[in-house]
């Protein structure tokens, strides 16, 4: 119980969740009698829902990357890309199953309809998420034969955003190991787990009741999952 003498001070008198940060303002009316507090008992109930949530949250997410596989007759590239061969150096080429169920991406974009020849480098495709919108450059020397749409974004569901000719020598050095694909998912893994571990949780307030977990975003902040997108792409 706090002293009486230093209750005429405003900082005396505010509240513990509000001089932890995690409420704006409320001064206690209860001379500090916390365990009898309603409200006291109201934010630690809220903040037990928060941690749930964000519990379920890292569970499923990490689970998610453990237990990604390559899919049999897909060839990963490094850069996120995938390519499934059709004939001679044909192929369909799309993003990494498990890049758009952890990005939560929305629509992926070729970016120029019209253009046939692509350069290693040149601007390619745009992912677009909650998160915004990222370009991702051509891996190889490659040839655009046929787009999975040519009326705009296609959904990640539809895997392909097209038809590519490429040649071996362009293609083999960018082929990803299974080792290779094993240590991109195990370092996202290790910044997740990392970032979950500590005590401060990236995006969270208890400003509005609780923020609820639900994107790679919020879990991690801005920084730690810019870093995530460099290791994806």
């Amino acid at each position: 119980m706090a002293d009486n003498s230093n209750m005429s001070s405003f900082e005396g008198l505010q509240c513990i969740w509000m001089k932890s940060g995690l409420v704006e303002y409320k001064l206690c009316d209860k001379n500090f009698d916390c365990d009898n507090c309603y409200f006291h008992s109201v934010m630690r109930n809220k903040q037990a829902v928060v941690e749930d949530s964000k519990y379920n949250y890292v569970n499923n997410l990490l689970h998610t990357i453990t237990s990604a596989q390559k899919e049999r007759g897909v060839i990963y590239i490094n850069g996120g890309f995938t390519l499934k061969k059709l004939f001679n150096n044909t192929y369909f080429i799309g993003i990494s199953k498990l890049i758009t169920d952890l990005l939560k991406v929305d629509s992926v974009t070729v970016i120029d309809s019209h253009k046939k020849n692509y350069e290693p480098g040149e601007p390619f495709l745009t992912v677009t998420g909650y998160w915004g919108t990222k370009t991702i450059n051509a891996p190889f020397r490659f040839t655009m034969l046929d787009l999975n749409t040519k009326s705009g974004p296609f959904k990640p569901g539809s895997k392909w955003a097209g038809m590519i000719k490429v040649q071996d020598e362009c293609l083999k050095p960018h082929i990803s190991s299974d080792d290779d694909y094993k240590a991109m998912n195990a370092e996202v893994y290790k910044i997740i787990l990392e970032e979950t571990h500590t005590e401060h949780y990236a995006g969270l307030t208890m400003h509005d009741g609780g923020a609820h977990i639900d994107s790679l975003e919020k879990l991690l902040g801005k920084e730690l999952f810019d870093k995530v997108l460099r290791l994806l792409f």
